[in-house]
């Protein structure tokens, strides 16, 4: 089995690039040791992420972005078949671009790869769990973006 990437969009703000969404799935993977596995993205809006977040974390609000594993430790979770499902909201990405001055793709780019770690083991539960979490998804989208810039 290789790495596995399925992609719903279920939103009309944004046309999403699938290929390069898909191949920055397969680096982060890659990077953090995974060769073999399937993860699901779903892409929609505030209203259904809401409703997702108030179903699972009874939180009724909006969020950017949720993760749902299959595996919480983090060894493990590096040789599930699946490892597990993550719900992006474009329009809140699209509104949080506005505030950063970032471009969506930006954005969501920064959510796929928040969600993947998640599902990898990473936490984000207290300011130095955040900043460290912060730093490696910072980090991680400009290894890839020099990666693809150089081709």
């Amino acid at each position: 089995m290789a790495l596995k990437i399925n992609l719903i969009n279920d939103q009309k703000f944004y046309r999403l690039p699938r290929t390069e969404l898909k191949n920055l799935c397969i680096f982060i993977l890659r990077s953090q040791g995974v060769k073999n596995t399937e993860v699901s993205l779903l892409f929609t809006q505030d209203k259904r992420i809401r409703e997702f977040n108030k179903k699972f974390r009874h939180k009724d609000k909006t969020t950017d972005v949720l993760s749902f594993y299959e595996e919480k430790d983090m060894d493990k979770a590096l040789s599930v078949a699946y490892l597990g499902d993550i719900i992006i909201s474009v329009e809140t990405a699209r509104r949080q671009a506005g505030v950063y001055k970032q471009t969506i793709i930006h954005e969501i780019k920064l959510y796929v790869i928040h969600g993947l770690l998640h599902l990898l083991g990473y936490k984000d539960y207290n300011k130095k769990e955040k900043r460290s979490m912060d730093n490696l998804q910072e980090a991680l989208l400009s290894k890839y973006e020099k990666k693809n810039n150089s081709r």
